[in-house]
């Protein structure tokens, strides 16, 4: 999955992670020599290919399970 190819091309947000899990995408990026931004593109990019292939109308998870 290439960068955006200019900043037109790309919308930037934000994303709270909590810190053990952003320590473990760290990790996976480093080992595989690549950017954090890269690594999060790929898993964001994989997670709505998986949606779109399995067609679900909601997602594995419940919303007000993570209002807590």
């Amino acid at each position: 999955m290439p960068r955006p190819k200019n900043k037109k091309d790309a919308v930037r947000f934000t994303v709270s992670l909590d810190p053990q899990l952003h320590a473990r995408l760290l990790r996976i990026a480093e080992s595989n020599d690549l950017s954090l931004s890269w690594a999060v593109r790929r898993a964001v990019a994989e997670f709505v290919e998986r949606q779109d292939e399995t067609k679900q109308a909601e997602l594995p998870f419940s919303h007000s399970a993570t209002k807590d």
